[in-house]
Parts: C-alpha cells; sequence; structure tokens
C-alpha cells in the first residue's frame, strides 16, 4: 500500500510535461538515504576560497512557485562548517516591503531537511533558520513535507540586515535525524471510512539529496489590512485582459533594477508601495530605503464626474464591501474610474479597512 502511495505522490508532485519525463526525471526522495549520502561523498565541492555566493544563482524578480531538485545533477556541493552539502542560491529583491518565502521538502522514501542562512548585500551572514524549524505536515496525496514559511521586510530593515541572499543546504545532525510520519495504513482506513486501528507511525530517514519547493509571494504591507485588496489592484479593471495596472522595478542585491509588469493577477510586485500609497525606492548612494510620494498608476480615462453620481458609486461600494461582497465592489471601482471618479479607488481601500477594525 505503501508503494501506491509512494506512486501516487511521485505521479502528482513531480513537475514533468511528459510520461518520459515522469520516469526518466524521478525525484531524488525516490532514492534511499544511503544513495543520497554516497552522492554527496562523491560530489567535488565546490568554492575553495569559500565564496558560494559568485554563481549560479537564482534571482528572485517576482512571484514564483518551483521544485528544484537537490542532488548531484542539480545543485553544487560545499563543505560547510555543519557538514557537506548540496546547496541552492536564491537572490532576493532589496526593495520590498513585505516578502513571503514557503518552503517545503517533498516527504517520499526519505527527506531533506533543509537549513537556511542568510546574507546581507555586503554578503555576510546575518540569519540562520535552523533545520528545526521545518515541520512535518500531512499532505492528501503523498507522504506529506516538511514545512517552514516566513516573512521578508527588506524595505525596512537596518542597514546590513537585510536579507540579500538565501542559501538552502543541509546538515550532518539533520540527516542523522528522521521525521515521523502518518502510518499509510492508517490513511487508507480514513480513505475507505474503515474502523482505523492503533498502528505506529513511519520513520523517515533525512537524506542529503532530495526535492523542496518554494514559493515567493509579494504582499503589499506586512500586516493583514491590505492583503484583501491586493487581488483588487492586481485585477485588468483598465483593460488588458491577465494584465497588471502598474510597472514595478524590483532592484537585487547587486543593484541591477529589474522591470516587472503584467504580472498574473496574484502575483505582480506591488510590494514597493507602503501602506499609504508611497512608493519605496533605494537611494542610489547607499541603498538605504526611503519614501517617496507617488499616486497609483491606471490607464483609466481622464474625466469628471458629477458628485451626485460620484457620491452614489461611493455608497454602492461601501454597501457592497460591508455586505461582502467585495468582487461586485471591485467592479464598481472599475466602472466609476472609467466614468471618471477621483475617489471610488480609496472609498473601497477605506471600506475594507473599516471592516477590519
Amino acid at each position: 500500500m505503501r508503494k501506491l502511495l509512494l506512486l501516487t505522490s511521485f505521479l502528482t508532485l513531480t513537475a514533468c510535461s511528459t510520461v518520459t519525463d515522469v520516469f526518466t526525471k524521478p525525484s531524488p526522495s525516490f532514492l534511499s538515504a544511503a544513495e543520497g549520502e554516497k552522492q554527496i561523498q562523491e560530489a567535488e565541492a565546490c568554492c575553495a576560497d569559500g565564496n558560494i555566493l559568485d554563481k549560479d544563482m537564482i534571482s528572485v524578480t517576482s512571484a514564483l512557485e518551483e521544485k528544484y531538485f537537490i542532488d548531484a545533477n542539480n545543485a553544487r556541493a560545499f563543505n560547510f562548517p555543519t557538514g557537506k552539502s548540496f546547496f541552492k542560491v536564491f537572490q532576493l529583491p532589496l526593495n520590498i516591503a513585505y516578502l513571503q518565502v514557503e518552503m517545503s521538502a517533498t516527504i517520499i522514501n526519505t527527506v531533506f531537511q533543509p537549513r537556511v542562512d542568510f546574507y546581507n548585500k555586503d554578503r555576510k551572514l546575518v540569519s540562520t533558520l535552523k533545520p528545526s524549524a521545518f515541520r512535518y505536515r500531512a499532505s492528501y496525496i503523498g507522504d506529506g513535507y516538511l514545512s517552514a514559511k516566513l516573512a521578508i521586510n527588506n524595505a525596512g530593515a537596518a542597514p546590513g540586515h537585510e536579507f540579500a541572499y538565501m542559501v538552502i543546504y543541509t546538515t550532518d545532525e539533520a540527516k542523522a535525524d528522521t521525521t515521523s510520519i502518518i502510518n499509510p495504513e492508517i490513511r487508507r482506513q480514513e480513505a475507505l471510512q474503515l474502523q482505523k486501528t492503533a498502528l505506529p507511525n513511519v520513520q523517515v530517514k533525512h537524506s542529503a539529496i532530495g526535492e523542496v519547493e518554494i514559493s515567493f509571494r509579494f504582499r503589499q504591507k506586512e500586516d493583514d489590512v491590505t492583503n484583501d485588496i491586493i487581488s483588487y489592484f492586481d485585477q485588468p479593471l483598465f483593460g488588458g485582459e491577465g494584465k497588471s495596472n502598474r510597472e514595478e522595478n524590483v532592484i537585487l542585491a547587486n543593484g541591477k533594477a529589474i522591470s516587472t509588469s503584467s504580472q498574473s493577477i496574484g502575483s505582480t510586485a506591488v510590494v514597493s508601495l507602503d501602506g499609504k500609497g508611497n512608493e519605496i525606492v533605494n537611494s542610489s548612494s547607499n541603498n538605504a530605503p526611503s519614501l517617496q510620494n507617488t499616486s497609483l498608476n491606471s490607464s483609466a480615462p481622464a474625466g469628471s464626474m458629477l458628485k451626485e453620481t460620484e457620491d452614489l458609486y461611493n455608497k454602492l461600494i461601501r454597501d457592497s464591501v460591508r455586505n461582502g461582497d467585495l468582487s461586485r465592489a471591485m467592479s464598481l471601482v472599475g466602472e466609476a474610474q472609467r466614468a471618471g471618479s477621483a475617489s471610488a479607488q480609496q472609498t473601497f481601500i477605506d471600506a475594507v479597512q473599516s471592516m477590519k477594525k
């Protein structure tokens, strides 16, 4: 039964485009811990000078959700103080107010328990997410994950404390441990609505290799007040189906500015705006975050609207938010702005915020 569950996990969780890919590119977590250890022992360690941030970095310039294989074929190896390990490096944007990072290591026959180090733009270690921070999370399909979630606010970080680079690897101590998961037979009984029997949990060995799914999600502000209106900012109210209304620059640790425009709904980098509509930018002199007054960009036509008409739209917007119909409220905002309203958007924001109080 466990093999059947593992096969289901394999077919579902492996991001492959063809049947051939499924059987030629299996997850490293299908291999035994012994096979993983053999890979890391035979791998040539890179970076004799200690600089692991020199190349092969994955730049995070917009919302991203990807599965990464961490093994001899897909990652470099390095002799960390905590033991030799394969690793991946991510370059994070500096001018963000809120970046949610969620990491999930897939449990199959084994699991890769990560340790995550964060370096500032001067490439100095500033923080570490220890392996113990990754907790077991069951899944309806497959055997579950070891997951951790964190929020990064580089725009508000003190100089030298920004998280500019993220390095994922594992440790000798983590590899010596195991993760206790729900017995697959109990899950089978639950699925068939049978009477559950008392069975011990299954111990899954940790490995030097594995599969880690990582998602980066941009948010406008670190509190929950504006999370409900992110989808509004990203919706194509003013034309351009499936496109965002704004264009942003994401500034990476190397100072390079990446333009991100027309992101899909829910993923545009609106994080460069604070809660008051100010744009967060980086000073060219010291990269310290500063505030610059801006207004939201849109392709809404300029025009005027009678006060009575504007008042009516605003009342309908407030009523819709109060009744929990955010979709109707957002549609009204778009309609009002196309007709020349100057206050519909702010009315919507104020109405949402008032509901949070």
